[in-house]
């Protein structure tokens, strides 16, 4: 996740074992340490739980459910844009555009994935993180007791047609963090 540099396997179906075989193909290149998943049932299951213990790759899902991991997230987005321009021929030409992705210059790393090394990980996480630490605190667009919107992020950007009210605001050294409950009172 750090570098953002991205690796895929096309897939026919989420079995078990297909996602076992395609993390197979994954980390003959590179071996990651951790893994965190959704509790989708392809990642969460004993096979796979079995498969990363074996390789000793920590793995654990992601306890809240709404909570995902937004440069995968944009990643996805990023890539399916790119896909539709190809419409349904894209599995072909996935290999060209999983590169392209890697080779782009990203701005909050500023540089291009495949450019991270660990010799460069060091600027890598300054690029990032330098201005966050920092500078103060933005002040709060919202206010407690306010009431709002959600857009759902993806490649197809959409306003929620619920509407929600804030009832706390967490401060976080980078960013405001907003605690909203719906109508009927579910946080």
């Amino acid at each position: 996740v750090f570098s953002k540099y991205a690796r895929v396997v096309p897939l026919k179906t989420k079995s078990a074992k297909a996602i076992i075989k395609a993390f197979s193909t994954l980390i003959k290149s590179e071996k990651p340490e951790k893994l965190q998943y959704d509790k989708g049932k392809e990642f969460n299951n004993q096979y796979l739980k079995m498969f990363l213990n074996k390789l000793v790759i920590v793995n654990y899902p992601t306890e809240n459910e709404r909570l995902m991991c937004v440069v995968v997230e944009r990643f996805h987005r990023t890539l399916k844009s790119r896909m539709f321009q190809y419409f349904t021929a894209y599995i072909d030409i996935l290999p060209k555009l999983v590169e392209g992705y890697n080779r782009s210059f990203h701005s909050s790393i500023k540089m291009a994935p495949a450019d991270v090394k660990s010799s460069n990980s060091k600027l890598v996480f300054e690029n990032v993180y330098k201005n966050d630490f920092f500078k103060p605190p933005a002040e709060a667009k919202f206010e407690i007791g306010e009431s709002v919107r959600l857009v759902n992020e993806g490649y197809k950007r959409r306003w929620t047609n619920e509407i929600y009210t804030i009832v706390n605001i967490i401060n976080r050294p980078t960013q405001k963090m907003y605690v909203v409950d719906d109508f009927d009172n579910e946080v």
